[in-house]
């Protein structure tokens, strides 16, 4: 009987009810079955934050390259009308981001980013993914071989009471036709034992194997919580090195307030003169004036904020995180955590040591 049907007819007598299998109860394989069904559920989960990841990559580089575009282009001209009623540009050209503002530092700041996120962290979790598969094919490798124990346990089973049944009819009184029957029924059962036994060794040795892998396959899942905070702090560098491109922010860069804009669009150009100026100085001492343009940034302006940022970014641009904090002196995660050694049964991929 070759390999393939005695597997084949194997998986029918277990498929089949209980009292069509003969009694024989089939080899445990259940702990490592168990444990590769808990990596297919976490496998799913590393996928959905790997296009998370990716996600956040994309959006951050697209924002920047739509910002970069946008700063460099020319500032909306004032006109004012001439003599000529053709109107004229009041002042030169000059772009949205300032003189200050490099569009090659920030595109170089996300693509910086996406370089290391790939070798950093998409490159770790993709081994971890392709060492799942290779683990994966090993379980069917050994299903196979648990298939091929049991049908021969049941050949050795069968071969068992058969040699019962003759010494039961030469105790009754046979003849020489039953005792040389006998005599090959018996060398042919110990054949199927001394393979019987070899086939049980290999399935041990490879079981034990698998369940050692896929012990530190598991092992390794609490890794991605590593690999997740170092693609934000990538993307959190990348963003601030973004900030920094538009160059040193004067004092006047913060924004008017909303309720500033909303009184002035629309307004008149001028307050109309009255009484020697007196009412137009006391309105103009009585007009609010818009935050940051004639002081320093005030606590919570968006000026403020980049700048704070930025100075956080400088003192750790690893991470923008000051040194001391917990999350700074946190270990990095390894980059390699699955070296690939050979398994000595099945030619395949096993999982290295913790690196």
């Amino acid at each position: 009987m070759g390999v393939g049907w005695r597997r084949f007819t194997e998986r029918l007598h277990q498929g089949a009810p209980l009292h069509s299998s003969g009694g024989l109860q089939p080899t445990s394989n259940a702990r490592c079955s168990t444990m590769l069904q808990e990596a297919t559920g976490f496998s799913s989960q590393l996928r959905r934050c790997e296009r998370a990841i990716r996600s956040m990559a994309a959006a951050n580089s697209e924002a920047g390259n739509t910002i970069k575009l946008a700063m460099s282009a020319p500032l909306p001209a004032r006109w004012e009308e001439t003599a000529a009623g053709a109107g004229g540009a009041v002042g030169a050209p000059s772009p949205i981001g300032g003189p200050g503002f490099s569009g090659e530092v920030m595109a170089r700041s996300f693509a910086d980013a996406g370089n290391k996120l790939e070798i950093e962290v998409l490159a770790p979790l993709a081994r971890w993914q392709e060492v799942h598969s290779q683990l994966g094919a090993r379980f069917k490798e050994l299903e196979d071989a648990r298939l091929e124990v049991d049908s021969r346990r049941r050949t050795v089973a069968d071969l068992s009471r058969r040699a019962d049944g003759l010494r039961a009819h030469l105790g009754k009184g046979g003849d020489a036709k039953q005792e040389a029957a006998l005599e090959a029924t018996i060398k042919r059962l110990q054949h199927k034992e001394g393979k019987l036994q070899v086939a049980t060794q290999s399935f041990m040795e490879r079981e034990a194997l698998l369940h050692r892998d896929l012990s530190t396959l598991l092992s390794d899942a609490a890794w991605l919580r590593h690999y997740a905070a170092a693609a934000f702090r990538l993307e959190g560098t990348a963003l601030l090195t973004a900030a920094e491109a538009f160059g040193p922010l004067p004092s006047g860069a913060s924004p008017p307030p909303a309720s500033k804009m909303a009184t002035t669009v629309g307004a008149p150009p001028a307050t109309p003169p009255m009484a020697g100026g007196r009412v137009v100085a006391a309105a103009a001492a009585a007009e609010p004036r818009a935050a940051g343009f004639e002081q320093a940034e005030e606590p919570g302006t968006a000026a403020a904020a980049v700048h704070e940022a930025a100075a956080v970014h400088r003192r750790d641009n690893s991470g923008g995180l000051p040194p001391g904090t917990p999350a700074a002196q946190s270990p990095a995660p390894p980059m390699a955590r699955y070296p690939v050694i050979e398994d000595q049964h099945g030619g395949g991929a096993g999982v290295g040591a913790h690196v």
